[in-house]
């Protein structure tokens, strides 16, 4: 398929929910295929996605991301189940593992073994979402008894943002797909190679995705290598990793939406990237 083009919400512009809603909706008469939005400081994800869904007909709906330390995955699939329940086969389901900074910073609670966390809350995600009885012991997450009562209609796509080569390994080997965040064009190919090499271990190791038990992109909770892939620009002033040296540049005041290209899966995996020199060139809500 010919790549498309989908929008990221600026969630840190500090702007009503009304315009957030008002954005999605142009990116949608405007033609493009998907809208994003994250959650930091400002808007409640799963609240502002359920006001886009309900305002919106056809265009994809997706957080980019939900951290893992905020909510249970338990929760967590009750908020994507109700969305895919009300717009089924338009909603992404974007994680991540945040940062020690808003985990242990703003939320008080500690950014441990993100790794392992990030695994296992998949793990559990993927259960709640099935409609089966979640019994989960992990090396930090426990889950014994929840059914969800909601169950998304179509498998809802479960992607992970990476940086580092186990996280990248990790979306491979869990995920259907990858958020390569802050990635400049020249280290996409080895970025993903991380990815492909994860996705070779979980299929030698076992032949499906680690607690991939329905849910995900395709049969046994494998990703479906028809669906779409994308290319997500970043969202102005979101970087909250502790860094030295100078921070990434903003987008200027003007802004308010930045374009994200949907481009064919590779290796059967969904493929988002955010490439700030690019991202900065393109103009708010402008057709593709």
């Amino acid at each position: 398929m010919a790549e498309a083009v989908g929008v990221t919400l600026p969630v840190e512009d500090g702007l009503p929910a009304a315009e957030y809603v008002a954005l999605a909706q142009l990116a949608e008469r405007s033609g493009y295929d998907a809208v994003l939005a994250g959650e930091v400081a400002g808007p409640e994800v799963f609240s502002l996605l359920g006001m886009i869904a309900a305002r919106t007909t056809s265009i994809r709906i997706g957080s980019g991301i939900v951290g893992c330390y905020a909510r249970p995955p338990a929760l967590t699939a009750m908020g994507f189940a109700t969305l895919a329940s009300y717009a089924p086969g338009r909603v992404i389901a974007g994680l991540g593992a945040s940062s020690p900074i808003i985990v242990e910073g703003w939320y008080g609670r500690p950014f441990g073994e993100p790794v392992a966390t990030v695994r296992e809350f998949i793990a559990v995600l993927r259960q709640a979402l099935s409609g089966a009885r979640v019994s989960f012991a992990g090396q930090v997450l426990r889950s014994d008894g929840f059914r969800a009562t909601m169950i998304p209609p179509s498998p809802v796509p479960v992607l992970l943002a990476a940086m580092n080569p186990a996280m990248l390994r990790l979306a491979g080997q869990a995920a259907d797909g990858v958020f390569l965040t802050w990635t400049p064009p020249g280290e996409v190919a080895g970025r993903l190679a991380r990815v492909r090499d994860g996705e070779r271990a979980a299929v030698a190791g076992s032949g499906v995705c680690p607690g991939a038990a329905g849910g995900g992109g395709g049969a046994a909770g494998r990703p479906d290598p028809g669906r779409r892939a994308g290319r997500r620009r970043r969202s102005a002033g979101h970087d909250h990793r502790p860094r030295r040296g100078a921070g990434p540049a903003r987008a200027g005041p003007g802004s308010r939406a930045l374009a994200t290209m949907i481009a064919p899966a590779q290796a059967g995996k969904l493929v988002l990237v955010e490439m700030d020199d690019v991202a900065l060139r393109i103009s708010a809500c402008e057709p593709p």
